[in-house]
This record gives C-alpha cells, sequence and structure tokens, in this order.
C-alpha cells in the first residue's frame, strides 16, 4: 500500500521525515536537495519549495493550502490537494518517508 494514499489534510505531518541520503539548504529564492548516494541535485522553487520549508517546520497539510491560497488569492481546497501531490511524488523520490502512524 502507498503511504501518501493515507495522507489527508487535516494531519500533523511532524512524522514526515527528510531520508537519511538526503540533504537540504534553504536559499533565498529555492530549496536545494542533494542526494547523498546518487550525487544529484535537484531544486525546489517557488511553493514547491515553501510547502517542503514549511511541511519541515511540522505544518499540516491544512496549514499550508491556507497559506498557499492566501498568497494567490483562490481556494483552499486546490491547494491541499496541491501539497498531498507534492508529498506523494517526494515519498516516490525516496526525498522523505513517514515514520510511525499518521494519529
Amino acid at each position: 500500500m502507498n503511504p501518501s494514499s493515507d495522507l489527508h489534510p487535516g494531519d500533523s505531518h511532524s512524522i514526515l521525515r527528510t531520508s537519511p541520503r538526503i540533504r537540504w539548504v534553504r536559499d533565498v529564492d529555492f530549496v536545494i536537495l542533494v542526494d547523498e548516494v546518487s550525487d544529484q541535485r535537484h531544486i525546489l522553487e517557488g511553493e514547491e519549495a515553501l510547502v517542503w520549508e514549511w511541511l519541515h517546520m511540522g505544518m499540516t497539510i491544512n496549514r499550508c493550502a491556507a497559506l498557499l491560497a492566501k498568497m494567490n488569492e483562490v481556494a483552499g481546497s486546490l491547494f491541499e490537494t496541491m501539497v498531498i501531490d507534492l508529498i506523494s511524488r517526494w515519498m516516490d523520490e525516496g526525498w522523505i518517508h513517514l515514520e510511525g502512524e499518521i494519529a
């Protein structure tokens, strides 16, 4: 079963963890991820970089979506789906994983 299918907008994501092989740093305009195993670098920009940082600060999907909605002056439900899709993609890439159970 895909763990990302268990993600819901109100979940607390203090259990989202960066993969041990990934090192990351926030620059002014983007987030740089470095995979220490493959030596590949990935750059997250714009809203994707914001969501990465917010989730690592312990924000919920709902909170991330609400902030993005305010920034873009649109409905938050659009961004809930976007945040869940980003998390799913990052999990598929092996950049993050769920640790423990979602309460």
